[in-house]
């Protein structure tokens, strides 16, 4: 995902991962922004509290525009933002202040950032409460994509009904290929395997050839 993101002249991303977050940080030449790292907590609530904003704004822009569109159109100069939260259970899950800015600006982009142009890519270990923080998270993801599992019923908390659905069990799919994944939307659903970036510095290489600068438009608050 992140390798089809950067190569997209209308898409900026935004790297973030609180833990060492090796794999994560060699993306940050061809990213926005990268937040990685154990102290990287505190900046990942603020740039998801700014993506609120970036929402806002866009939707301001365009009920004031002479001429209204029903959803953001991204360019170059003014592209679609993804922020990309892997290992999220480090701020999305426990208590204090910090947790609770992060779980409700993940809220508000879940619910209303996809017409603004503002996703968010949320990785964790499992489907999970313990993982995702708290239930709306899971009840706004609408794309779902579930790699393989040590345990059938991991596919229960990752994708409720999936055997009613006709979605394979991914404990037994692939036969144990690495990188097999089911993509699950409500109607729909498609399997794939997905190539393997190990190397950082193949990745790094990758990252320098579409390094570009900064590159959202005024809204961006």
């Amino acid at each position: 995902i992140v390798e089809h993101l950067t190569d997209c002249w209308d898409a900026a991303a935004i790297m973030m991962d609180a833990t060492k977050a090796i794999d994560a940080d060699a993306w940050r030449w061809a990213c926005l922004r990268v937040h990685c790292g154990p102290d990287a907590a505190d900046a990942i609530v603020t740039e998801l509290e700014r993506a609120r904003k970036l929402i806002d704004a866009r939707s301001e822009r365009r009920r004031q525009a002479a001429k209204k569109s029903a959803v953001f159109t991204p360019t170059k100069d003014d592209p679609i933002l993804y922020l990309i939260l892997d290992e999220a259970d480090q701020v999305l899950v426990g208590r204090g202040r910090l947790v609770e800015r992060a779980q409700q600006a993940v809220k508000y982009i879940l619910s209303k950032g996809r017409s603004e142009g503002v996703g968010i890519i949320i990785a964790a270990q499992r489907g999970t409460l313990d993982y995702l923080g708290r239930g709306d998270v899971k009840a706004n993801s609408y794309t779902r994509i579930v790699l393989g599992v040590a345990q059938t019923g991991e596919m229960h908390w990752a994708l409720p009904g999936w055997d009613n659905r006709g979605i394979p069990d991914m404990s037994t799919y692939g036969e144990g290929a690495p990188g097999v994944f089911v993509l699950a939307e409500p109607r729909t659903h498609r399997t794939g395997r997905a190539f393997a970036l190990y190397d950082t510095e193949l990745v790094q290489g990758i990252a320098m050839d579409r390094c570009r600068p900064e590159q959202i438009g005024r809204a961006h608050v």
